[in-house]
């Protein structure tokens, strides 16, 4: 074994919601020593983080896993881009969208894990630590950073820029540690997985926490039976619809039929990211709906009452739909003109469960990934309605009197025709929650309790997208910076890590 380091926690995966955990435990009363390791790279370089171009950060294979899922069997055998981020901070090459949305939604997940720390209301604080931006300096010791003056810095001489060595002394974050070996971490008090929707559940099976019977057969030493680990997996499903605008609605041609223009632009946004970049491809609507079309249906009233009364309530939408996305960016040669406007169509509050496998027992191999989009005849139904509903907002004559030709749209408005194109065009929305299940002990589906411990193995945590109970009617990026945000709150109290003394690094585990 090689040298060991000592921690009071360590936790792996640095996304939003590792980010989020760690930094609010980093800055508790008593400072305890906190490991953040994240298998990516750091990301800091300006050129990931132009804004127009944030729509084609995942096809950057750096920063991305680069993940396919197994053929899907209703999807006409397609593998579906199950992009995975692979860099500190991650939601940046999932478009960085920013919405809260709905209250029912985190009602409804404290009732199903019979806790009330996830209640709307309960929340509000969170949301709003979350977006405040303070500019007191409460520390005295930052003030010569906020409000440097020449006795900071000198006034002769070269100017040394970096990072302030004071800040978060007890955050150290390791990069790119996937690849390196020979130094153990070990934790005094806990071990929390953050490693994502996907990694997460990836971690616990290869290191023998899953059903018993798949690691058997991949002669995976079994250190706790978790059926649940691996099953019940929810994603949000889309469709693009585009239509070719004339060509006074937008000047996107001049810019992205000039090179010359895009590197002039580039350099402006690496100077002080302003310009084009901060202009193109940067606005966006979206706005959720219900479908009258859907309530009445048999497909709907098929479904557990319990589920019925929840799709019915004030706040829970069963579609978005998200216009002006640049689909010449994300699909690059599939829209050749870039006089168009695109539409996605987003699936909500699906019922289908998909699953993820071992394929071997070798940690480098990736897991098997089956969402099983399409297989419930709900979604089937609800995807015809929806698709036909967007549909309609394109016919409006406000929208049609700038309409040249459509682009990309369904062969035809019947059922049949409908469904065929989501099995040719359905993507996945990369909204991915479910897989090691936050409920109540007893719950066959449940592979953590509410306050994140994994069943069976003490002073271990799950906290990332893979424990949500069920799938929330936003994008995911808040959601996912709650969690650690809820995690840390929770162990701060555990741990007492507001009180006067400081802890030590006694009583260690294996990380």
């Amino acid at each position: 074994m090689g040298s060991e380091a000592i921690w009071n926690f360590v936790i792996v995966g640095a996304g939003p919601a590792g980010c989020a955990l760690a930094v609010n435990l980093a800055r508790s009363t008593t400072r305890p020593q906190v490991l953040l390791l994240e298998a990516g790279m750091r990301g800091d370089d300006k050129s990931l983080r132009v804004d127009g171009q944030r729509w084609n950060t995942f096809l950057n294979k750096e920063v991305n896993w680069g993940y396919k899922t197994v053929p899907q069997e209703n999807c006409n055998g397609r593998q579906i881009d199950y992009s995975q981020d692979k860099v500190l901070g991650s939601t940046a090459i999932n478009f960085s969208v920013f919405i809260v949305r709905a209250r029912d939604d985190y009602d409804e997940w404290a009732t199903v894990v019979g806790d009330e720390l996830y209640k709307w209301d309960r929340m509000q604080p969170r949301f709003r630590h979350l977006e405040t931006f303070d500019t007191t300096i409460s520390d005295p010791k930052n003030a010569k950073y906020a409000g440097p003056k020449s006795s900071d810095h000198g006034s002769q001489g070269a100017l040394r820029v970096g990072f302030a060595s004071e800040w978060e002394q007890d955050l150290p974050l390791m990069l790119d540690v996937f690849e390196q070996a020979g130094l153990v971490h070990r934790a005094s008090k806990e071990v929390i997985l953050a490693a994502g929707a996907l990694g997460s559940p990836k971690i616990l099976l290869d290191s023998g926490i899953g059903p018993a019977n798949q690691l058997e057969n991949l002669q995976i030493s079994v250190v706790e039976h978790l059926p649940s680990v691996g099953q019940g997996l929810k994603d949000h499903l889309y469709v693009p619809l585009c239509f070719q605008r004339k060509t006074e609605t937008n000047d996107r041609n001049a810019f992205f039929g000039d090179n010359a223009a895009m590197d002039r632009a580039m350099a402006q946004w690496m100077k002080d990211g302003t310009g084009p970049w901060s202009r193109y491809s940067c606005q966006i609507a979206a706005g959720f709906f219900k479908s009258d079309n859907l309530l009445a249906s048999a497909e709907l009233r098929a479904l557990p009452l319990s589920v019925q009364d929840f799709l019915k309530r004030e706040t829970v939408p069963h579609y978005e739909l998200l216009a002006h996305s640049p689909n010449h960016l994300v699909f690059p040669g599939v829209v050749k003109d870039y006089i168009y406007v695109c539409m996605g169509v987003f699936l909500m509050n699906e019922q289908h469960s998909g699953e993820v496998r071992l394929q071997s027992s070798n940690p480098d191999d990736p897991l098997l990934f089956n969402p099983k989009f399409l297989s419930h005849p709900f979604d089937r139904r609800a995807c015809i309605e929806i698709l036909r509903d967007a549909l309609q907002v394109t016919k409006h004559e406000s929208f049609q009197k700038d309409t040249v030709a459509p682009m990309i749209v369904p062969p035809s408005e019947s059922d049949d025709g409908l469904f065929e194109f989501w099995k040719n065009t359905v993507g996945s929305v990369w909204h991915i929650v479910g897989i090691v299940r936050v409920g109540r002990h007893g719950d066959a589906d449940a592979a953590v309790d509410s306050r994140f411990r994994v069943f069976g193995i003490e002073n271990l945590r799950v906290a990332d997208m893979s424990v949500v109970p069920g799938l929330l009617s936003t994008h995911l990026q808040v959601p996912a910076y709650m969690i650690g945000m809820t995690c840390a709150e929770v162990l701060v109290e555990e741990y007492d890590l507001h009180s006067a003394k400081r802890q030590s690094s006694r009583g260690c585990i294996p990380v």
